[in-house]
């Protein structure tokens, strides 16, 4: 179908050019015309040139529509594409139940900040009982879980200090920017008031704790 308009708008293009051409040298060998000089003495030369300016500008206004259509049609296929590519891009680098970044993306980042030799810190934890939350409850629960406690987690990472990721079922990893985490950290605290709050299924509330450790980077020490 796009081939087929590309077609059209070309031939269209290159009939108005054919026209824009005879146009112009119809008027400039009409001026050398015995004829037309007398008809030009007679009728007045400003009319004959208007007259002929006239058919030169329609052809030259078709002109620029369609290539203005056509340059318009290129710009938003273009954008389509990026977009299209956007997207997949932001399927291959997330997951698609809690729409935290996942292990790619995770390990894309990290080789940055561990190229960059800055001091960070790695804080790995998994929910505990998990199993039990979907046995007891329903998968739906466990789902929702998941999805409350990633959301929490990206909310956290708003400011650019922690970069949260979900490393695989209900384990989660995340990326502390900023220098190196100790346990009365207040920055450790803030990641542990992510399950301070129950979470609410079937106007059940869900009580989520979580294991966590904290491995802090280690000059010329490789983590991952």
């Amino acid at each position: 179908m796009y081939k087929k308009k590309h077609i059209i708008v070309t031939a269209a293009i290159i009939l108005l050019a054919i026209t824009l051409a005879v146009n112009l040298t119809t008027f400039i060998l009409s001026l050398k015309d015995e004829d037309t000089v007398d008809y030009l003495e007679t009728a007045g030369k400003f009319k004959y040139v208007i007259y002929s300016l006239i058919h030169v500008g329609i052809s030259v206004t078709g002109l620029l529509i369609i290539l203005g259509v056509m340059s318009v049609h290129e710009f938003k296929k273009s954008r389509e594409l990026e977009i299209s590519h956007e997207k997949l891009e932001y399927l291959v680098e997330h997951d698609h139940l809690t729409k935290l970044p996942n292990r790619l993306k995770f390990r894309n980042i990290f080789d940055k900040i561990a190229a960059s030799g800055k001091d960070f810190s790695l804080i790995l934890f998994d929910i505990d009982d998990f199993k039990n939350i979907n046995d007891n409850n329903s998968h739906a629960c466990g789902d929702e879980v998941l999805r409350v406690i990633s959301t929490r987690l990206l909310f956290l990472s708003v400011n650019g200090v922690f970069f949260a990721s979900r490393f695989g079922g209900d384990e989660f990893l995340i990326l502390y920017t900023s220098g190196s985490l100790t346990e009365d950290s207040e920055d450790l605290a803030k990641i542990k008031k992510v399950f301070d709050v129950p979470i609410v299924f079937d106007d059940k509330k869900i009580k989520v704790q979580a294991s966590i450790g904290i491995v802090n980077s280690v000059p010329g020490e490789k983590i991952l």
